[in-house]
């Protein structure tokens, strides 16, 4: 099974796929699905420059090209990124 972090992080559907998955019992809930554990102190408001944005985008299109012809699904958080 191959997951997405950020189609993940607050989906309690996607927590009953895996818990499905590997077996377990899928009623299940952690109490603290919304709750960002180790965020750190990093200040993420910073924009990031266009310049950067257009770099990272063009060394990683084609990566992320592949990766969704492989899994066979497009992956809609990767594209709102970059």
């Amino acid at each position: 099974k191959i997951l997405i972090f950020e189609e993940l992080t607050g989906n309690a559907a996607a927590i009953k796929d895996i818990y499905n998955f590997i077996g377990v019992d899928a009623s299940f809930i952690p109490g603290n699905i919304n709750e960002k554990i180790n965020s750190g102190e990093v200040d993420y408001s910073a924009e990031v420059p266009k310049e950067i944005l257009d770099k990272l985008k063009a060394a990683f299109t084609q990566t992320i090209k592949e990766t969704e012809k492989l899994l066979n699904k497009k992956i809609k958080a990767w594209h709102d990124t970059i």
